[in-house]
């Protein structure tokens, strides 16, 4: 199967899974410990049924909406991540460029291996800006007013990594950290085309965002794997999100909440938006499904904020299942690092695939925008109910 035969979201994983060594497949593909959260992410979007209306005109259709004052094309951004070199030697360039030529914001990590400026440069769309906890202040302020002169139109501040988690699958392998194993060199043997991107370009694997070595002194880069989180962190408090929002003066949103009194907190200390996101079952195995968690965060807030959720969308249809249970967005991780192995191509596609699906199942929903995706659009799925007819 070539890229252009793509289907969906998962034969471009199938693609991604012959085209990368299984140590770096697994680095983007994998969870922690069991997997157990991992998996119930995409389960819990199985868990609905979409409930189309019919002989409604929906010959025009719209994704457009918007985030915190912000216009999107559609409700779809590509998440933060750091590392994206590993899968691709143009790591985030090439990310940017197919989601700028879509019109989908691009969050953009701190410890990209393009700095803020580069991606800047060669983006064509919308930039967001993501940063976790940082304990040095004048690095935060740097960063941050780097990001607002290169005009990134929002700021993604993540929370959810005290620690890192335990990716199992990925230690088994050798891959964390790297072992030259027989089978590790015999497994990138297998895959001269990702190796030889890797070898121009692994030194530039760094985050180049943290600056000149007095920086990196201060705040030293860790190694970067897509969605790895610090091993050990910083202290942390509420206090770090009041620091960048008196900081900041562009949407503010909190990634990484889980709990509704969470959500709560963000907004009084001044969130625009609240991002529902466990790192994609990254962190703590046996944290809840983002969706399972949706609509009491999203009654918490009361429309304070907008509220987003990310982990476990695979399908357009589960984008249209979480805007209907109160979502303003969702943002994507694994599949866009899925397409990033096939190249800027690859991420087009990826987009691509969503976006059409949801417009696709706009339409089964007698919906012309989406907008008009309620709660009446989707119902718990009824176990057994096939085999009762």
């Amino acid at each position: 199967m070539k890229l252009d035969q793509a289907l969906s979201v998962d034969d471009v994983r199938e693609l991604a899974r012959r085209r990368l060594p299984s140590t770096i497949f697994d680095l983007v593909d994998g969870g922690a410990e069991d997997e157990v959260t991992m998996r119930a992410n995409e389960a819990a979007f199985a868990a609905f049924d979409l409930c189309p209306r019919t002989l409604v005109d929906v010959s025009q259709r719209s994704l457009e909406t918007s985030v915190a004052g912000l216009p999107l094309a559609a409700p779809l951004l590509l998440a933060p991540a750091g590392g994206t070199r590993v899968v691709h030697p143009e790591a985030e360039l090439a990310v940017a460029r197919a989601a700028g030529a879509r019109g989908v914001p691009y969050v953009v990590s701190a410890r990209a291996s393009f700095t803020i400026e580069e991606l800047a440069e060669a983006a064509k769309g919308p930039l967001w800006f993501g940063v976790e906890v940082i304990p040095d202040p004048d690095l935060l302020t740097s960063l941050l007013n780097r990001a607002r002169a290169a005009d990134y139109a929002a700021l993604v501040f993540m929370v959810d990594a005290p620690i890192g988690g335990s990716l199992e699958r990925s230690l088994r392998r050798g891959a964390i950290p790297a072992k030259y194993t027989v089978r590790n060199v015999l497994d990138v043997a297998r895959k001269p085309k990702w190796a030889a991107g890797f070898l121009r370009t692994a030194h530039l694997i760094a985050a180049r965002n943290l600056g000149e070595s007095e920086v990196r002194r201060r705040f030293p880069p860790r190694p970067v794997i897509p969605g790895q989180a610090l091993s050990s962190g910083p202290k942390r408090s509420w206090d770090d999100l009041a620091r960048v929002r008196e900081r900041w003066d562009r949407p503010l949103l909190v990634k990484g909440i889980l709990s509704p009194a969470d959500a709560v907190r963000c907004v009084d200390l001044g969130a625009n938006g609240i991002v529902v996101s466990n790192h994609g079952g990254r962190l703590l195995d046996g944290a809840p499904a983002t969706l399972s968690v949706l609509r009491d965060i999203v009654a918490a807030v009361d429309g304070r904020a907008d509220v987003l959720i990310d982990g476990g969308v695979r399908r357009g249809g589960d984008i249209a299942k979480a805007l209907a249970l109160g979502a303003s967005a969702c943002l994507i991780g694994r599949p866009y690092h899925y397409g990033l192995a096939a190249g800027e191509p690859g991420v087009g596609k990826v987009i691509d695939i969503l976006l059409a699906e949801l417009d696709r199942t706009l339409a089964f929903l007698g919906c012309t925008s989406v907008s008009e995706i309620g709660s009446d659009r989707v119902r718990p799925r009824s176990i057994g109910h096939a085999a009762d007819v």
